[in-house]
């Protein structure tokens, strides 16, 4: 079912890559559960890709997952196994038992995509490289930029999950092939490896071979077998946990019931570790998970927020999905202006604060936690939801700590006095001290066009497609041929007809009037 091809068949084509499952390559080392923060060599790897990418013609538009979706039952469980793990390797390392030390350290878990993301948007950004932050599912995303007639991506590389919203083929792996070179300059030799793009390769699966290697089974039973495997969507079928199984097996056991998932629920045999309930529970999670991915919300060709097919779509697709976000916070999300982790708090109602590696057992780490940093949550809340509709404005918000998942604690938004707004009001941010400040900072500000577009932006948030806004390298004088010239010169032209249409029936009077 994987199929190996050589890189050169990418030249001059636009890659979408899913962020997160990227993320999980470059962010394996054996000691970053002990050291903490990102990975030592995660910026070099990076880098050394990218520039890699580019030596074959490959340009590659990452895009991340923004608020969250899916159903996760144990939100607590990853973080808490993991830290537990990393407290078990530092009793071993006390021991003086280092070699199995390192071992747990490199199987006590990885850094997750969402504390890295903040990272790699800050290394694309100085790089040049273009992204998206997703309304929600990054996978949903990609499959509508390849599915569009207008072909934003060429191909798309991440996960096999992306089967279950319709894409056909996926890049799972880059096989980059490197050699020894000896570098003499300024008299100093020393062995480097150099980059080998005759040699270097890729692989990719096929949904049609996954199904002829299946049985030739139709393609609903095959997106039913992976819901029933485990994904973000969903968590696996129950019978299933603590197992080792195969798609191969789930497809046998969906097979014997009827191809039917609803049977399975109704007739598995149930036993004292998981009731009839239990499966009867799964069922419904199951058929919220899968409208989830029918109708999943993207951001359109025009810019706007909106979920496929939704003349079809159910009127209650916010339990499926997610509550929605004003189109203007959407979009400064979409740029990776502001983080989806306060937004998610908004909207969902609950703050989940996870375990950290070290484990979190120190009374005084849970009293900054839980007492100490509650007021800043809370004000960021406040501060979000006085700009949005009046909804979010007296929201419940619970709050939930990995070290007593049984407690929760509760507030309401209205509740939260004084309001941090007009205690910012008078702010204002001339553009001469946010350029020097950005150089202090060592950050590249921002080029010509970019600086116009944040104008725009700040003034009048666009509907045009964010996905394809001009990347640096466009604006910045990289463009070689006339034609070139034109095509970016057309799609200027579109964004601005675009920007007499943007919808404001989400958007709060009070953002209205400031503008």
């Amino acid at each position: 079912m994987v199929k190996s091809m050589p890189i050169s068949t990418l030249r001059d084509s636009v890659i979408g890559i899913d962020a997160a499952y990227y993320l999980e390559g470059p962010a394996k080392e054996p000691l970053v559960s002990a050291l903490g923060g990102s990975p030592l060599a995660l910026e070099t790897s990076i880098v050394r890709e990218l520039k890699d990418w580019e030596a074959v013609g490959i340009r590659p538009h990452f895009v991340f997952d923004g608020l969250d979706d899916g159903i996760n039952d144990n939100p607590f469980g990853p973080s808490v196994v993991s830290a537990r793990s990393n407290a078990t390797a530092f009793e071993t390392y006390d021991s003086d038992e280092a070699e199995q030390a390192i071992e747990l350290f490199r199987t006590s878990g990885t850094p997750t995509p969402a504390a890295l993301s903040s990272f790699l948007k800050k290394l694309l950004h100085n790089h040049g490289i273009p992204f998206t932050v997703a309304p929600y599912s990054a996978l949903a995303q990609l499959a509508y930029f390849e599915k569009h007639p207008s072909h934003f991506v060429d191909a798309i590389y991440g996960s096999s999950e992306l089967f279950l919203y319709g894409v056909d083929k996926i890049i799972t792996k880059f096989k980059l092939s490197y050699q020894p070179f000896i570098d003499s300059k300024l008299g100093n030799a020393r062995q480097i490896s150099q980059f080998v793009p005759e040699q270097s390769e890729f692989q990719r699966i096929d949904q049609r071979a996954c199904l002829e290697e299946l049985g030739r089974i139709p393609s609903g039973l095959f997106i039913d077998a992976l819901l029933l495997a485990g994904s973000k969507a969903l968590g696996q079928f129950p019978a299933f946990k603590g197992k080792s199984y195969t798609i191969r097996d789930v497809v046998h056991l969906l097979a014997s019931y009827g191809r039917s998932v609803i049977n399975l629920c109704n007739q598995y045999p149930e036993d004292e570790q998981v009731p009839r309930a239990t499966y009867l529970n799964y069922l419904d999670q199951f058929k919220r998970a899968l409208t989830g991915i029918r109708h999943h919300v993207v951001i359109t060709v025009e810019g706007d927020i909106e979920a496929l097919d939704k003349e079809i779509a159910p009127s209650d697709l916010h339990y499926c999905v997610g509550q929605r976000l004003p189109e203007e916070l959407n979009m400064y999300l979409s740029r990776g202006l502001v983080q989806p982790r306060v937004l998610n708090w908004l909207a969902s109602g609950t703050i989940l604060m996870l375990a950290p590696y070290e484990g979190g057992d120190s009374q005084v780490y849970q009293n900054l936690i839980q007492v100490q940093l509650e007021p800043i949550r809370k004000q960021a809340l406040s501060l979000l939801a006085d700009s949005v509709h009046r909804y979010y404005q007296r929201k419940e918000i619970t709050t939930k700590y990995w070290f007593d998942i049984t407690s929760e604690t509760k507030f309401n938004i209205k509740d939260l006095l004084p309001s941090p707004k007009s205690s910012i009001s008078a702010w204002n941010v001339q553009e001469d001290a946010l350029l020097d400040r950005l150089h202090a900072m060592g950050v590249r500000p921002p080029g010509m066009y970019e600086v116009q577009w944040l104008t725009i932006i700040a003034r009048d948030p666009p509907t045009f497609p964010l996905a394809a806004c001009p990347s640096q390298s466009e604006v910045c004088g990289t463009l070689g041929s006339l034609e070139q010239r034109q095509h970016l010169d057309r799609r200027m032209d579109s964004r601005l007809e675009y920007r007499s249409k943007r919808p404001t029936e989400l958007i709060s009077p009070d953002i209205e009037k400031s503008r």
